[in-house]
Formats: structure tokens, sequence, C-alpha cells
């Protein structure tokens, strides 16, 4: 008998939650049709069509990146694919079991000055030949060039190592000099490669 009370507040309450969750399952059921209609509103409208961007620079435009950027050669010797070209001793891969220590040690600390610069630096070198021949590049055809560039300064380094004796006396220089050289010889690329583009003479 004492009890009543109890479970009229207890049903109260339940009659509430009831009607919050009515009102929230109104919700869901109104945002469910809207959705429905938008849904429709998509289907029935007509698809956008959006007109080739181009970027200009005196009517010049690079669309793919095909080919090899080679180092250390003339346009006329990179016409052809890098595996076609008879590279001889400026050309020969580094074979590290020939090298003497010190060689071995001079080759890794020159490699990873070169890829030093081509992960922080060559995208800028890159951007300022974009200026200098007013030609835009995308991002991944730059990463094409600098991934075709790193493939190839091994044999570049090796080329340089093997016209020196090296010494513990001469290591210093020797490694500056053959960063200066490949450094050179990678930006020299780019250069090339950039003129041809502009040239209209890329393949």
């Amino acid at each position: 008998m004492y009890e009543y009370p109890y479970y009229y507040s207890y049903i109260e309450k339940l009659h509430k939650d009831v009607q919050q969750q009515d009102e929230r399952l109104k919700q869901l059921e109104q945002a469910l049709e809207e959705m429905k209609r938008e849904i429709n509103e998509l289907r029935q409208s007509k698809p956008v069509h959006i007109e080739k961007v181009e970027y200009r620079f005196d009517q010049l435009k690079v669309e793919t990146l095909e080919g090899t950027l080679n180092i250390g050669f003339t346009p006329q010797e990179a016409a052809g694919k890098i595996e076609d070209i008879e590279l001889g001793d400026q050309g020969k891969d580094a074979d590290l079991t020939e090298y003497t220590p010190l060689q071995m040690e001079l080759f890794h600390r020159v490699r990873d000055q070169i890829h030093q610069y081509l992960n922080e630096q060559a995208s800028a070198e890159i951007r300022k030949l974009e200026e200098k021949y007013q030609t835009l590049l995308g991002d991944s055809y730059r990463e094409q060039l600098i991934f075709d560039l790193r493939k190839q300064v091994d044999k570049r380094i090796n080329y340089y190592l093997h016209q020196r004796t090296i010494t513990s006396e001469n290591q210093t220089e020797a490694e500056k000099e053959i960063y200066e050289q490949t450094k050179s010889d990678v930006i020299a690329a780019l250069e090339r490669h950039m003129s041809q583009l502009k040239g209209g003479n890329a393949t």
C-alpha cells in the first residue's frame, strides 16, 4: 500500500524516457527523409562537366614525365633508354668489393651527402629552373625527376672515385671534390632536361 507512490514515480519516469526516445526517432526519420531527398535531387541533376585545367607559361604545359633523366651525358647520348647506352667506364656500376677500405668509406659518405641534397634541396633547385625556363612542373613530376637522379648517382660517384688515388692524406679533399662534381652533374642534368622541355624536345 505504501509502495504505490514509488511505482507511480517509476511509471512516470519510464513514460518520459519513451517520449524522449520517440522524439529522437522522429528526428532520425526526418534526417533520413532529408538525405533521401538530397540523393534524389543529385540523381536528377545534370552531371557537372569540368573542362581541362591548364597552367600556361608562354603556352608551355608539361603533362607527363616519360623516359629517364640522365646524369653526365649530352642530350644526344641520352636520347635512348638508359639501359641501351654503352656507358663504358663512365657508367660502370659501383662494385664495392673492388674498393679499398678508404674508397668504400669515401663512397658511402659522398653518396649519403648526395642523397641528402636530393632529399632536401633538389626540389628547390627544380623550382628555380621552372622559373628560369617558365615551365610549371607538378609535384609528382619533380619527385620522378629526383627518383631518376637518385638511381644514377652511384655510377657518377664511382666514376669520379676511380679517377683518383685515395689516401688518408687527401681523403677529405677528394670527398669534397667528388661531392661537388656529382652535385654539379645533377644540376647540369636538370638544366639540360628543362631546356629540352622548353624547346619541346623532351622524350
